[in-house]
């Protein structure tokens, strides 16, 4: 089972096919299976964001863990380093693919859209959300900030 993330929009949210000869974070329409996903957000238009991975799994995240995320905070945490694989590679992809979904939040921010995400479990898109958290940018992209599950994130310019 993989981590998936979801986006909204008000606006039209840009086409990003993916490529397995250069992996990056792309987007997808949503399937019959995901479609439950909608009910999340308050904004029309929504997309499936993977990541270089394919699956939402190379973003940095957060699992519950008896029914709650194992961090007070959901940016800053020390025990996310301790989670991460001894690879840098995958530290390095991780981090770019924050990047690259930060470049994308961006240009819908920038031509004045809306924008949410919304993470869980392939398979949960129909399960309750757990939390909304109003964030900014740059604060997603920063080095130890995860999505956590079954969170939707209200996004914000400043």
């Amino acid at each position: 089972m993989c981590y998936v993330l979801y986006i909204a929009s008000d606006g039209e949210i840009p086409a990003i096919a993916w490529n397995p000869l250069k992996r990056a974070v792309h987007t997808e329409t949503l399937s019959e299976r995901t479609r439950s996903v909608v009910d999340k957000f308050s904004l029309p238009e929504v997309r499936y964001i993977g990541s270089d991975k394919q699956c939402g799994c190379g973003y940095r995240w957060a699992m519950l863990q008896n029914g709650e995320w194992p961090e007070a905070d959901y940016r800053g945490q020390d025990w996310y380093e301790e989670q991460l694989d001894e690879d840098e590679g995958d530290k390095r992809s991780q981090e770019a693919n924050h990047d690259q979904l930060g470049v994308i939040l961006m240009g819908l921010m920038d031509a004045s859209h809306s924008v949410e995400l919304y993470g869980c479990w392939s398979g949960e898109e129909g399960a309750a959300a757990k939390q909304t958290i109003a964030t900014r940018v740059s604060e997603l992209v920063e080095p130890n900030s995860v999505f956590r599950e079954r969170c939707k994130y209200q996004i914000k310019v400043t």
